[in-house]
């Protein structure tokens, strides 16, 4: 069917690839629209067989500025898990808005949106490695901390916390997750859950300065 109504739209001229390219509805590619209602043929269809860009790149305005939009961001808002699935093996890109977006889902109890998240750290674990499961929880948490040290250089503390909160779920005896998730409570004033993780850190490692804040 989409191959049918590609050819319809492009009206024998050749240029099937440009054409669905070139076609919105409401400003908004077919891409875009098939990640988002979790069409997964018509995204098959589009990235297999036209060949479109996972990465596109649309500017988009809201009441706060200007952000960024890829199909697989649009994927992962609307749970589309079989499109995140095919966008991010077809090369999509996988980045901290992306992860966020899951795992924020995910905290909210949303199956498919862990389900995402899952996949999304799975693939970001085993990029650019031979050894695919070795040391693959590593990566996942090693990434997360990063994730979380870049939020929180952004002052965006309740994103840190999200981040190294999903690290304390892999590896709950790491005391220095402990500890920089206490910080990112602290400067979020919420005294009570710093001192939680301040206390489980130095339960951890009792003759570590920054165990307390």
């Amino acid at each position: 069917m989409a191959s049918e109504f590609a050819r319809a739209l492009d009206k024998g001229r050749g240029r099937l690839r440009e054409t669905v390219e070139a076609a919105r509805v409401e400003g908004v590619g077919a891409l875009y629209l098939a990640a988002r209602n979790g069409h997964l043929e018509v995204c098959r269809y589009l990235v297999e067989e036209l060949g479109m860009d996972v990465n596109a790149f649309k500017r988009t305005y809201n009441l706060f500025g200007i952000y960024g939009m890829t199909p697989l961001f649009q994927a992962i808002s609307y749970s589309s898990v079989k499109c995140v699935k095919l966008l991010v093996e077809a090369g999509a890109d996988i980045n901290s808005d992306c992860i966020l977006t899951a795992l924020r889902g995910s905290i909210n109890g949303d199956n498919s949106m862990t389900e995402c998240l899952n996949f999304l750290l799975e693939a970001v674990a085993k990029q650019n490695v031979t050894d695919d499961d070795e040391h693959v929880d590593e990566r996942k948490i090693a990434y997360l901390k990063s994730l979380g040290s870049e939020a929180f250089e952004k002052k965006e503390y309740c994103f840190a916390s999200l981040f190294y909160s999903k690290a304390i779920d892999l590896d709950p005896d790491d005391a220095t997750l402990f500890s920089n998730r206490s910080l990112c409570w602290l400067r979020l004033g919420d005294g009570e859950k710093a001192l939680q993780d301040a206390l489980k850190c130095r339960e951890m490692r009792p003759d570590w300065p920054k165990a307390c804040y």
